[in-house]
């Protein structure tokens, strides 16, 4: 790790932008490349996750997911009614992949690197409301008096 925090010291934001285009012609676009390194780093995601937190319609998501998913690279599950995605552990090479796009993934600016960051491990119910700040229950009191 602390070899690979000196090499992303050293590289200049050309360089860090030239792993970008590197790996979207690699992976044939920046939506694929997008989605796996999301996988890479999070394990686990539905595509509308992916979506939100890379700013990509999700139509684009679920296409790129279906065909990764049709070629063998990702495999889903359903979680009560969301359809959840992960890199394939029968992909014969599915570990170095993993650690290939880890390794790109550390190679990106810190602003980059944000909307990776899984905010939130389960989907929401439909219709629950977003509750923004927490207060305390009803009836109860610190002191103790009413």
């Amino acid at each position: 790790m602390e070899v690979l925090t000196h090499l992303k010291d050293e590289l200049t934001y050309d360089q860090r932008g030239m792993t970008v285009m590197m790996l979207d012609a690699l992976f044939g676009n920046r939506t694929a490349a997008q989605v796996l390194m999301y996988l890479a780093v999070n394990e686990s995601a539905y595509a509308q996750q992916m979506a939100d937190a890379l700013t990509i319609a999700l139509s684009v998501v679920q296409k790129q997911v279906r065909r990764l998913e049709t070629g063998g690279l990702l495999v889903s599950r359903l979680v009560g009614r969301t359809r959840v995605f992960s890199i394939n552990p029968r992909f014969a090479m599915a570990n170095e992949l993993i650690g290939f796009l880890k390794q790109a993934f550390s190679l990106l600016p810190d602003e980059a690197q944000l909307p990776f960051e899984s905010y939130r491990a389960r989907p929401r119910m439909t219709a629950k409301p977003l509750r923004l700040d927490r207060q305390p229950s009803p009836g109860k009191n610190d002191s103790g008096a009413l």
